[in-house]
């Protein structure tokens, strides 16, 4: 019985290890996104007069805070 018992333990390591791999990673791909968001933001502003600058501006400062959010976020994780 103490064997069956190591068995699901170490399955249930396993699993919670898997879990926090998709975890991670579902992270990751969250801030690429925030990332390609910020580096498309950029390319739209050169295209830009100075007035829509502002607002792109914006938008790209809410976007660096949010990775700010999701690096302190996956540190505590860890």
């Amino acid at each position: 019985m103490p064997e069956i018992i190591k068995i699901l333990m170490n399955y249930q390591q396993k699993n919670v290890q898997y879990q926090v791999m998709l975890y991670q990673d579902a992270l990751l791909n969250q801030l690429l996104k925030n990332f390609q968001g910020c580096r498309e933001m950029l390319q739209l502003l050169y295209r830009q007069n100075q007035k829509k600058q502002q607002h792109i501006y914006k938008h790209i400062l809410i976007m660096i805070i949010k990775l700010i959010g999701y690096l302190n976020y996956a540190t505590d994780i860890y």
